[in-house]
C-alpha cells in the first residue's frame, strides 16, 4: 500500500520538475536574441514504479534530460553554404578592388591615355617642325609610361596585401581551432555524468560556422562528445589536440606568394574566403598583370619599329622612342627626353615631312594584338570587360548563395530558434503543472493533519 509520505514525495518531485522546466523556458526566453543559441526542451519521464499489491504504482515524474533542439542535416547544409557565401563574398570584394585600380572608363584610365598618346602623334604629323606638338607628345608618352607603372605596381601591391590577409586568416583558423579544442575538453568533462552540455555545444557550433566561412570544413563527432575538425580533409582539431597551420613565402615567376602549410605540405582550401583569396591572387591577378605587360610590350615594339625607320629634325634615324620591355619598365628614351628634335616625324629626312608621325598615329587603329585580330584599345577593353564580367558574376553568385543561405537559416531557426509564443505556451503549461503538484502536496499535508488529529497529536 502506498503511504502518505510517498504521495508527498510524488508532489515534491512534480514541483521540482515543473520548476526546472520553467527555468529552462526562462533560459530560452532570455536568449531569444542570442546568436547561435539553440532552444532547449525539458524531457519529462515517469519515475520508476513501485511493485506492490495489487500492482505497480507510479512514484512521480522527473526531468530525464534537457534536449538541445537541432537538425543535424540542416546544420551541415548551413555550414557548407557559409563556405560558398564566404568564397563569393571575398571574390566579389577583391575583383571590385581590381576594377577600381583600372578605373575604367574615365579620363584618367589607360584607354583614354593610350588614345591621347596616339592622337598626339597625329598633331605632330600636322606640324612636324614645331616644338609645341613634340612637347605635348613627350608629355603624353610620359603619362602613358607612368600609368603603366602605376597599374602594375597597384596590381602587385594587391598581391602583397592578399599575402598579409592569408597570414591573418591562417592565424584566425589556428585561434579558433584552439578554442574548439578547449570547448571539447569542457564538453567531455561536463557530459561525463550523462548530461548534455547544451550551451557549450552552441558555442562550439558557432565557432565551426565561423571557420566554415574561411575554408571547407569537415567535422566528425566522437562518442565522448568531442569534435574532430578538418580543413580540406586535414585534421586541425582532434579532441583536445590541434595541428597549427603555418605560412611560407615562395617565389613564383618573380612574385612573392604566401602559401598555407600543413605539416610541411601546401594546403589549398577548396571553398570559403581563403579559396577565393588564393585563386584571385594566384590565377586572376597574375593573368591581368601578364596582359598589361603584353600590351605595354606591344606598344613599345610597334612604336619603336616605326620610329626607327623615320628621321628627326636633325636627320638622325634608327632611334628608339621607348625603352623597356613591359609595364614596369616602359619609358620614353632618355635621348628623346633630352632632345625632342630626335622624335622621328619624317619618313624622308625632310624637316617638313610628317609621314612617320602619321604612320605612328595610325598604329592605334592597326590590328597588332591577338595575332592580328585586335587593336591596342580592343585588347585592353577586352581585358577590362573580362574583369568586369568576372566581378559581376561573383556579385550575382553572392546574391544567389546569400538567398539560399537565408532559406536554410530560416528553416534552421524554425527548428532551433526560440519562438516566444511557443515559450509562453510552455510556461503556462508548466505553471499549471506546478500548481497541480502544489495541490497534491497540500492534499497530502491535509491527510497528515487528519491522521494526527485522529490520534490526538494535532
Amino acid at each position: 500500500m502506498i503511504s502518505l509520505s510517498q504521495i508527498l514525495d510524488i508532489g515534491k518531485k512534480s514541483l521540482s520538475s515543473h520548476q526546472y522546466a520553467l527555468s529552462v523556458t526562462g533560459q530560452n526566453i532570455a536568449n531569444v536574441n542570442t546568436p547561435g543559441y539553440s532552444r532547449q526542451r525539458p524531457i519529462f519521464e515517469s519515475d520508476m514504479p513501485m511493485d506492490i499489491t495489487p500492482g505497480p504504482v507510479g512514484t512521480g515524474v522527473k526531468i530525464e534530460d534537457i534536449e538541445r533542439i537541432r537538425d543535424q542535416l540542416v546544420d551541415a547544409q548551413v555550414k557548407d553554404q557559409l563556405s560558398q557565401v564566404g568564397e563569393w563574398d571575398k571574390s566579389s570584394m577583391l575583383l571590385t578592388e581590381i576594377e577600381s585600380i583600372l578605373n575604367e572608363p574615365t579620363d584618367t584610365g589607360l584607354s583614354k591615355i593610350i588614345s591621347d598618346f596616339f592622337n598626339a602623334w597625329s598633331d605632330v604629323s600636322n606640324s612636324p617642325e614645331e616644338t609645341g606638338p613634340r612637347r605635348v607628345l613627350a608629355a603624353k608618352a610620359g603619362t602613358l609610361s607612368e600609368t603603366f607603372h602605376r597599374l602594375k605596381e597597384q596590381l602587385q601591391g594587391s598581391i602583397t596585401n592578399i599575402n598579409k590577409e592569408v597570414e591573418y586568416k591562417t592565424d584566425i583558423i589556428n585561434t579558433k581551432a584552439g578554442q574548439i579544442a578547449q570547448l571539447n575538453a569542457q564538453i567531455v568533462k561536463s557530459e561525463s555524468g550523462g548530461q548534455i552540455a547544451n550551451d557549450l555545444r552552441d558555442k562550439r557550433d558557432t565557432i565551426v560556422n565561423e571557420l566554415s566561412s574561411l575554408a571547407d570544413i569537415q567535422t566528425v563527432e566522437s562518442d565522448d562528445g568531442s569534435l574532430a575538425v578538418y580543413v580540406n580533409y586535414r585534421v586541425i582539431v582532434d579532441r583536445t589536440n590541434t595541428v597549427e597551420l603555418t605560412t611560407e613565402m615562395t617565389d613564383r615567376a618573380g612574385v612573392k606568394m604566401l602559401d598555407i602549410m600543413y605539416n610541411g605540405e601546401k594546403l589549398e582550401p577548396q571553398s570559403g574566403e581563403l579559396h577565393a583569396t588564393l585563386y584571385v591572387r594566384d590565377e586572376q591577378i597574375p593573368e591581368y598583370i601578364e596582359k598589361l605587360d603584353t600590351l605595354a610590350n606591344s606598344i613599345i615594339t610597334g612604336v619603336n619599329d616605326i620610329h626607327r625607320s623615320g628621321y628627326g629634325l636633325d636627320g638622325t634615324t634608327t632611334k628608339s622612342f621607348f625603352s623597356g620591355t613591359d609595364a614596369s619598365s616602359i619609358s620614353v628614351s632618355s635621348a628623346i627626353m633630352s632632345d625632342l628634335s630626335l622624335i622621328a616625324a619624317s619618313s624622308t629626312g625632310a624637316p617638313g615631312s610628317g609621314n612617320t608621325a602619321l604612320q605612328l598615329s595610325k598604329l592605334a587603329s592597326s590590328l597588332t594584338m591577338n595575332d592580328g585580330k585586335s587593336t591596342f584599345a580592343d585588347f585592353y577593353s577586352s581585358t577590362v570587360a573580362e574583369i568586369g564580367s568576372t566581378s559581376e558574376t561573383a556579385a550575382i553568385m553572392l546574391d544567389n548563395e546569400n538567398a539560399l543561405l537565408s532559406q536554410l537559416e530560416n528553416y534552421q531557426d524554425s527548428v532551433s530558434g526560440v519562438s516566444l509564443d511557443e515559450e509562453y505556451t510552455n510556461m503556462i503549461n508548466y505553471q499549471h503543472g506546478y500548481e497541480a503538484a502544489a495541490k497534491i502536496v497540500t492534499m497530502a499535508d491535509g491527510l497528515f493533519s487528519t491522521i494526527l488529529g485522529m490520534v490526538g497529536v494535532a
